[in-house]
Formats: structure tokens, sequence, C-alpha cells
């Protein structure tokens, strides 16, 4: 018991899966194309909007120009270098902005550091994406309504050629959450009904774990770069999952092993699932840009069941234990002595 509560006063400052620093949102980044277009420059938008990538697959380097146009990012042959004294290098560590130290000058010559062999960057470009804790005005005034917010540019620059690499950010609306919640709440009144035994509790236990690491899984793998980038995220963004996974698995073996206090150990591991696999994400359901690797639509069910299951096996495995409870004796009635 006292374990539990740790994990979930642990669990308490998690925040719902995101990918570099993004998680389900309204805003919706799109790049529209590069003027003019240059053979081997490709550019994109990746981590739901949360990054850019730029690729340079030709012979000439490419600069990226910062938010005061001066040289940010070289690319090209010789591989990735950063510029230490642009602002935009320090601005750019984070989706939320960074620290700008005393020695950044976007007017003094380029101190130019290498950060990769490839011919690859990324980076958080903060005239794509939205800024700001709060919605501008014009969503605020028709929520329910698409807007085009920001045409954006990013400068760039190859030899005496000037670049403009284009894009919008929108505002697009979600869908109504209620049809997902029906079927989180159908879930969880048919799992209480049905789910009256140990190995049936242990079964659907099971498949709740495996929904939720595949949740975290589909998340992870939202991570631009390759499979160690992926993995590296997944981990990155199952900080607090893990111990609930072990909570879940711990509980499985207990109630296939039909331990007396296995019971108990569901109603935990379905409560901590649903909280921490479900409830956290459940924005999921009525956002239109939501991280992760596959259709929307598979994430939305897999948000809304993991809430119906878990508090479903935990509503199951209350009811078992107060069966279990010995029946108390009428009042007034005393043994013989």
């Amino acid at each position: 018991m006292l374990t539990v509560g740790l994990l979930v006063a642990w669990a308490q400052p998690a925040s719902a899966h995101n990918v570099a620093g993004v998680s389900a949102t309204n805003y919706r980044t799109t790049f529209t194309g590069m003027a003019p277009p240059v053979p081997g420059l490709q550019l994109r938008v990746v981590e739901a909007g949360s990054r850019l990538e730029l690729t340079n697959s030709s012979a000439a380097e490419v600069v990226v120009l910062g938010y005061q146009r001066e040289p940010y990012l070289r690319v090209g042959p010789q591989g990735v270098f950063e510029n230490l004294r642009s602002p935009s290098t320090y601005v750019n560590r984070t989706r939320n902005g960074g620290t700008v130290p005393g020695t950044a000058d976007p007017a003094a010559p380029p101190e130019w550091r290498k950060v990769s062999s490839g011919h690859l960057a990324r980076w958080h470009d903060h005239r794509a994406h939205h800024m700001g804790t709060t919605d501008p005005p014009t969503v605020r005034r028709a929520p329910d309504r698409h807007h085009v917010l920001n045409d954006w540019t990013v400068e760039l620059q190859q030899g005496s050629t000037a670049i403009q690499a284009k894009g919008i950010l929108e505002w697009v609306p979600g869908p109504s959450p209620f049809p997902w919640l029906a079927v989180a709440l159908v879930t969880l009144v048919l799992v209480a009904l049905v789910a009256g035994r140990e190995r049936l509790l242990a079964a659907l236990l099971t498949a709740l774990l495996v929904i939720d690491v595949a949740h975290a899984i589909g998340v992870g793998f939202e991570a631009a770069g390759g499979l160690g980038d992926k993995l590296r995220a997944m981990a990155g963004g199952s900080v607090y999952s893990v111990p609930v996974w072990i909570v879940a698995a711990v509980a499985v073996r207990m109630l296939v092993r039909r331990r007396p206090d296995a019971l108990l150990g569901a109603l935990f591991g379905g409560i901590l699932l649903a909280l921490l696999g479900g409830m956290i994400d459940i924005t999921d359901l009525s956002r239109s840009q939501v991280p992760f690797a596959g259709p929307v639509f598979v994430v939305r069910a897999m948000v809304a069941v993991t809430i119906g299951l878990g508090f479903g096996i935990a509503a199951a495995a209350g009811l078992g234990l107060r069966a279990l409870r010995p029946a108390a004796a009428p009042a007034g009635d005393t043994p013989a002595g």
C-alpha cells in the first residue's frame, strides 16, 4: 500500500505524452514550399510541428539565417555547424525558448562549432509554431473555426542565392471527445460487470498493459531520426510509466497465482494505468494534432479503452474485495460463554 501511494504521489507532476515538447494540440504547422527550388535541398516539418528538419545533399553549403538575419546554422558536405555568436542558437535550444548568454552578438563574426558530421539539421524554429500560453484573440473569439494564424518564412543562403522556405501556421479545431468518452464508459461498465474471476482479471490487465506499452511506442516513434533517436524519445517519455508497468505486471502474476492480495494488486494496477496511460492524455480525444506514429483514431481508441479498461478492472477488483469481507454479526448477538 505504501509503495503504491508513493508511486501515485511521484507521478503527479507527470505531463501528457509529448514529442520534443509538444503534446496534443490544435495548432498545425505546414511547409508549403521553397523559393527558388534547389536540387538536393529539402525542408520538412517534424515532431508535430515542434521542429524543422533541413537536409542538404548538394555539393554546396547552405546557411540558415536566424531571427536577426545573422548566420545561425551551416549545413553541407562538411557537416552541420552552429554559430555560437548567434542568439538564435540559444533561443532554439527548446520549444519554449532558451537563455541567451552575453557573448551572443548577431553582428559579430560567426564562431562555428561542429555539431554533426551528417547533412541534416533539426531545430526548434519559433517562427513556425505557436509561442505563448494563451491562444490568439482570433482563436479565442471563434475556437470552433479554422484559422490561418501566420505565414512563416525561414531565410536560407546558398552562395549568393537567397532562398526562402515558406509555410503556414493554422488553428484546426479538434473533434468532439464525447463519442470516445462513451467508449470509455461502456468499457468500464462491461468490465466491472463481467470481470469477477482472477484469471479473467489477469487477462484484462495484461491487455491493458500491452495497450499502454504500444501507446508509449507510438508516441516515441513519432520522434524524428533513426531507431536510436526514437528509442531514446520513448524511454524519456516513459519515465513515469515504467514503474506503473511493473506494478501491473506484478498484479497479473498475483492474479494468475491466486494470491490472497491479488485483487488489491489488480485494483491499484488498473487505477494507475487508467490515470497515467489514459487520463493524462485525455486531450488526445479532442485535439486535431496528436503526436503519434500512426492513424490518429488508433491513439484515441487506445486512450479511451485504457481509461475504461483500467477503471473497470479497478471496479471489478473492488467489488471482489467487498464480496470477500466477512459478514458482520447481527446486533445484540453475543458468543456463548
